[in-house]
């Protein structure tokens, strides 16, 4: 029998690399600039605007933001996803505010982007097991915590996504991401924070570094978080028969196996034999 794996990533490649920004903020502008530089993909996770009305401290902070006439185009490319709509602490509302939250804000954001907005990150990085539901209901997909998981798997639950660090803390872990494993894995290096974070030069400069020293590779897919779920549930729902001789790719997107270690495509649609 064929050693047989879900194991690769669109071009039969084993690195996959994301990114992930909140709350729209004024220095999403440079930032996406330096992704398109670069090649890179991205989700943004944005609120209603009023969002910001809520909260004392960023009128004194005098907090700046992307203007909304602008976001079609700044983020074309990339992604926006959902970060509710006023910003809320998700364990403080009542489960019909949960609904209200994910919903508002999907409305707003697909009215402006032209396409399904299914997934969201959790403000303030809290949820509930009711709140997943209810974002459920609401037709989100994934949703993103901020916690950390530096082992740059792919084993997560999707409404429970922890991404593998803050861009802080990234720089030190490219050298392990493209490291030559004894035992080759499908491996995803999920960075996230706030723009507003890169609040000088300095901190520019790394995000440069940063951004240079992951880009263009030919063994890495660079894809949205949407992308990366699509992928995921396509090739997770790829069917096998019982002796691992044939494959059948029911998606609409071409997926890649591992059979014997080595990458095989199998087209949209495709019935293959091994």
């Amino acid at each position: 029998m064929k050693n047989v794996e879900l194991d690769f990533w669109p071009g039969g490649v084993r690195h996959c690399v994301t990114f992930s920004y909140d709350d729209a903020r004024f220095e999403d502008y440079r930032l996406v600039e330096l992704f398109n530089k670069y090649n890179l993909k991205a989700t943004f996770h944005i609120c209603c605007p009023e969002w910001k009305d809520r909260f004392e401290f960023l009128k004194r902070e005098g907090a700046k933001y992307v203007s909304v006439e602008d976001y079609a185009k700044l983020y074309e490319g990339h992604e926006m996803a959902c970060h509710l709509a006023h910003h809320p602490f998700v364990h403080k509302l009542p489960k019909e505010a949960l609904v209200t939250e994910a919903y508002r804000n999907k409305v707003f954001l697909e009215s402006i982007s032209g396409y399904p907005v299914r997934g969201m990150s959790y403000p303030f990085g809290t949820f509930t097991d009711q709140a997943i539901q209810s974002f459920e209901a609401v037709g989100m997909e994934y949703s993103r915590t901020v916690g950390e998981d530096p082992g740059f798997g792919t084993h997560f639950e999707f409404m429970k996504w922890t991404p593998t660090c803050h861009h802080a803390k990234a720089q030190e872990l490219v050298p392990y991401f493209f490291e030559k494993l004894m035992f080759p894995k499908m491996m995803l290096f999920n960075i996230w924070g706030h723009s507003y974070e890169i609040n000088n030069e300095e901190k520019w400069e790394y995000m440069e570094t940063l951004c240079k020293s992951l880009a263009n590779k030919e063994d890495t897919w660079y894809a949205t978080y949407i992308q990366i779920i699509d992928y995921l549930n396509a090739l997770r729902n790829v069917k096998f028969t019982s002796e691992m001789t044939t494959a059948y790719n029911p998606s609409a997107i071409p997926v890649w196996i591992s059979v014997d270690g080595e990458p095989v495509e199998i087209a949209p649609g495709e019935t293959k034999r091994l």
